[in-house]
């Protein structure tokens, strides 16, 4: 709290607060949602259903054509504003279509009419996940609160739909179908609610200007995305590939865990990006910034890896039963990767916002070199304990070595590192 009043704007402290309470909510809601899922299909099941949505995700990058990242920056110049948000848009509708169907003839190679299924399926929820360039839009505004009371109907909307699914035992393919109606509910919702955009501005000419504006920015967004969805979801291609679909549900169980706690973190991020740029404030209060949004980051880093280690393993062998033992005792691998999840995204906010996009590249590469080697030599010998090894090196790493060992960065990082050191680290360089 002591951190959250260097911040003068209630607007911005309002917006916090609101999602934060959702995203609790919302979490403890998604935990008996996913383990009444589970329950209910099966690990050979679920693992199914994790391996579409994991080539999706690896996808979700070169789909999303980097916008949301790209828009970031964009708006935080306060230029055109109502041109991008209107031409990041449509961008990242058309590349969330068209991408994911270019690869369709992949999965064909699995000769499960049920894969392929999923798959087209869960093409059509990638469409509708272009509401994401909508919330940065609102975040950019401090209006949180509007995008938490959207997001508070959605998750009680998918409460409703599990449950009916599982009354009814409808197939496995309903659960796909209740993401579609839950994205498309949140992309109309936010679209009517956000000022700047609407269904009209949808079929309007684009500006060619402005497009190449957009793609200077989010390009180098397009392969920092890839390489880390490369290495955040490719373990769990091999694990597929190696142990079958059940142990991919046991890892992504595990991890997927893990990411409902570190959801609270692109609350902080998206809501304090308009803070964290030099632009327009002086470098007293710019390094202030940076400061206290550093020592938000770690606390909440710090707090959410012990709550992790200590709750969720019991957690899981409550709520998913002893079926989902393995996930419930390889999640305790995953102690760094929970922390450095956390100042890894608050640090690559940073970045964007600051025009250090080949500092990204950079790290995600490093982050992607090590955790595939790792993976390569663990996964065959100690399966999903050996992937989430690979994966708690690889975040740590990509999150601190290339920032502390670039000059015109190590400031910045070394305040993460140490964010309570009494030491000026941007006394050189903001």
């Amino acid at each position: 709290m002591i951190y959250l009043s260097k911040f003068s704007d209630n607007t911005l402290k309002n917006s916090l607060f609101a999602q934060a309470i959702v995203k609790i909510f919302g979490s403890l809601i998604s935990i008996f949602v996913a383990s009444l899922v589970a329950r209910y299909l099966g690990s050979e099941k679920l693992g199914k259903l994790f391996f579409v949505l994991s080539v999706i995700g690896i996808l979700s990058p070169i789909s999303s054509l980097g916008i949301k990242g790209g828009l970031t920056a964009a708006l935080c110049k306060n230029i055109n504003r109502k041109k991008y948000i209107q031409s990041a848009l449509i961008l990242e509708i058309v590349g969330r279509t068209l991408v994911p169907l270019a690869f369709a003839p992949l999965i064909m190679i699995f000769e499960s009419n049920e894969v392929l299924l999923l798959y087209f399926l869960a093409c059509i929820w990638n469409i509708f996940l272009s509401f994401e360039a909508i919330e940065v839009v609102l975040f950019n505004q401090h209006q949180g609160r509007l995008i938490a009371k959207v997001e508070f109907l959605g998750v009680l909307l998918n409460l409703c739909f599990v449950l009916f699914a599982v009354y009814t035992s409808m197939p496995i393919y309903a659960f796909v179908v209740m993401q579609i109606l839950n994205a498309s509910y949140r992309f109309i919702a936010l679209l009517c609610i956000c000022s700047e955009t609407s269904l009209k501005d949808l079929l309007r000419p684009l500006s060619r200007e402005i497009i190449l504006s957009l793609f200077k920015c989010s390009k180098p967004l397009i392969l920092v995305g890839l390489t880390i969805s490369l290495y955040t979801k490719i373990d769990q291609l091999m694990i597929q590939w190696i142990s079958g679909f059940s142990y991919l549900a046991y890892y992504t169980t595990s991890i997927s865990s893990i990411e409902r706690l570190c959801i609270f973190g692109p609350v902080l991020f998206n809501t304090f990006a308009s803070k964290l740029s030099p632009e327009g404030i002086s470098k007293k209060e710019y390094i202030q910034n940076v400061v206290y949004y550093n020592r938000l980051a770690w606390l909440m880093g710090s707090f959410l890896a012990v709550i992790g280690i200590v709750f969720m393993p019991s957690l899981i062998m409550l709520l998913y039963g002893d079926e989902y033992s393995p996930a419930s005792k390889v999640i305790y691998f995953f102690f760094p990767t929970i922390f450095a999840m956390i100042v890894g995204g608050a640090s690559g906010v940073w970045l964007n916002v600051n025009g250090h996009t080949d500092i990204m590249i950079k790290r995600a590469a490093l982050g992607a070199a090590i955790n595939i080697a790792l993976n390569l030599v663990l996964i065959p010998r100690y399966n999903i304990y050996g992937a989430a090894v690979s994966t708690s090196i690889a975040y740590i790493a990509s999150v601190y070595i290339v920032g502390v060992y670039t000059s015109k960065t190590k400031g910045y990082f070394l305040s993460l590192l140490l964010p309570f050191s009494s030491t000026s680290f941007f006394s050189s360089k903001a």
